[in-house]
């Protein structure tokens, strides 16, 4: 990843995800990376990524519903 931001605002970036606070696309969106690379940040810190839903009957449920 580029370090064109400071790592102190890189780091509350990752922790605001792993709060809760902001969204994955608002991650990447925050650090300007492809939300790929997001995900690849957020395995390589062991932060789980958060799909929204929590099983994939939940998923597929929201899709049948959408």
């Amino acid at each position: 990843m580029s370090h064109k931001f400071p790592d102190e605002y890189i780091e509350m970036a990752f922790e605001a995800y792993y709060l809760g606070h902001i969204s994955l696309s608002k991650l990447a969106e925050l650090l300007e990376i492809p939300l790929e690379e997001a995900k690849t940040q957020l395995e390589a810190r062991n932060i789980p990524i958060d799909l929204g839903v929590s099983s994939e009957l939940e998923l597929l449920s929201d899709i049948k519903n959408a």
